[in-house]
Parts: structure tokens; sequence; C-alpha cells
């Protein structure tokens, strides 16, 4: 039917969204192995009687089918860049959300939200890991052999990591954030 040919090496996962703005903004979302996420317009169907080729512009965004209606911008929408800084294994939309999940060989997943008036997406959270192997792991502050079920402070549930990646990272093993 059509092709798209993207930049960034080959397609590692596809998902198409299913929300109800998907009517207004038809996007299926390739991702790959550089760690781009490309979303792409799969076009809005009109009648002819309402395409407006006055301008004199050219129509190399318009199809016409058969039936007397046209597809128009079979594009690409946009490029997250730096969705992720390693390989994009999975590419997902949340079934009737608009929300796309990424996931990657970074150890890290992302969840986009497409809430802009031009269909575009936002970062709306994000958990991620060393992408390498951790070097040491402690806990830090507070009591460390207590746990939430005693009634400790959150505090004595953080834990400082390094990484042969070269990062330090602080979380809690109580609160998700």
């Amino acid at each position: 039917l059509f092709a798209f040919k993207q930049d960034g090496g080959q397609v590692t996962s596809l998902s198409f969204r299913t929300d109800k703005a998907a009517q207004q903004f038809p996007f299926m979302a390739s991702s790959s192995a550089d760690g781009r996420v490309h979303v792409w317009n799969l076009g809005t169907k009109s009648d002819v009687e309402d395409m407006t080729s006055d301008s004199g512009d050219s129509d190399s965004d318009i199809e016409k089918e058969g039936n007397g209606a046209v597809i128009v911008n079979r594009k690409l929408q946009f490029t997250l860049e730096e969705a992720h800084r390693g390989e994009v294994s999975r590419v997902h939309f949340m079934h009737g959300e608009p929300i796309m999940v990424t996931a990657a060989t970074d150890n890290c997943i992302k969840v986009w939200i497409f809430d802009a008036p031009d269909g575009s997406a936002r970062l709306l959270k994000s958990r991620d890991g060393h992408s390498g192997h951790p070097s040491k792991i402690r806990y830090y502050g507070g009591v460390t052999n207590s746990s939430m079920q005693d009634n400790a402070t959150a505090e004595s549930c953080e834990i400082i990591s390094s990484g042969s990646d070269g990062t330090l990272r602080s979380f809690n093993t109580a609160i998700e954030s």
C-alpha cells in the first residue's frame, strides 16, 4: 500500500495508536537501533469535495482512493531523537490511551504522553538503572537493618549504587520515585 523509510538503522519495534485521538492523529511508532523513536502520520481520510487544492501546491502527500476519498499527510510526523541511549527494544501504545511506553538496552523504561494540541509527545515519567554492571551497592542513612514493616523511616531504605557505566545512583526501596 505504501512504505516508509526511517533513519537510524533497522526497525526494532512497531506500534499503532488506538485511543480516541487516533482519528485525528493516526500514528504509528517505530523504534530503531540508535535509540530514536519515529512517529509516523498514517494519514487522515477526507472526501474529495472537502479538499481545497486551488493553492497550486504539490500534492505529493495526497493519494486518491477509488471510492472518492483521499488520504492526506502520510509522512514522518516527528522523531524523539534521543529517546534512549541504547537500542530501543520495544515501543508500545497503551490500548485506548494517549500513552506510549518504550524500553531499551540502556536499562530504561519511559512513558510518553501525547497531549499536545499538535499531537506531539512529551516524556511523562521514566525509570532507569545502570546501563553497565553495578560495581558497589550499599544502604545509606538511617538504621539499615530495619524495614518499613518495623515502622522504620523511608530514609533507612535508601540505596546508593555505582556502576561500571560511570554513574552513581540513589534510589529508595520503599518509595517508587
